[in-house]
């Protein structure tokens, strides 16, 4: 028997069982402000939660959320988005994280997979689309960076084309 769950002071509501006997469990909100246990199954939920959730059993659908830990024992599968997250267990589909992402030496990534920073530890796996989102800063530096050795192969090849600077075999000089 399942009924609907409201976790925290979020209006998050979706159908827990739990695996063994069907019982519906809450979400441990002293902790976290939404909770999935190693024993609940949470299918077809759309979740918004600006906290902390922590998933050590398994869901499926779409969650955004400040902070995501996925425990290890845990199975997350849909469209995530975060600021941050801690995977120690295994997440499908799509992941977006703004800010940094740790994939444990249990975790398990798989699908396409974006962050801003990327920590991983040895045993760790990502399979997928893997991108990083670029900073404005850092953008701008590199565009200026290529710039500049674009004008600087320019004039390289001019002096060579000038002062036919180039070896006997072919080579150039400069």
């Amino acid at each position: 028997m399942a009924s609907d769950v409201k976790a925290g002071d979020n209006a998050s509501h979706a159908k827990i069982k739990n695996k063994p006997t069907g019982d519906t469990v809450m979400a441990d909100s002293n902790d976290y402000e939404f909770y999935v246990g190693s024993e609940s199954i949470l299918e077809g939920a759309a979740l918004e939660i600006n906290g902390t959730a922590r998933i050590d059993g398994t869901l499926i659908g779409k969650v955004k959320v400040k902070h995501l830990i996925v425990g290890k024992p845990a199975r997350v599968q849909g469209d995530i988005q975060s600021e941050t997250a801690d995977i120690e267990g295994t997440v499908e589909d799509s992941i977006e994280v703004d800010g940094k992402l740790t994939i444990r030496q249990t975790g398990r990534v798989r699908g396409k997979i974006s962050y801003g920073s990327l920590e991983t530890e040895e045993g760790a796996k990502l399979i997928g689309e893997v991108s990083t989102t670029w900073d404005a800063d850092y953008d701008s530096e590199s565009a200026e960076e290529t710039e500049s050795n674009d004008r600087l192969g320019s004039l390289v090849s001019s002096i060579n084309d000038d002062a036919g600077g180039s070896n006997s075999d072919g080579d150039d000089l400069y």
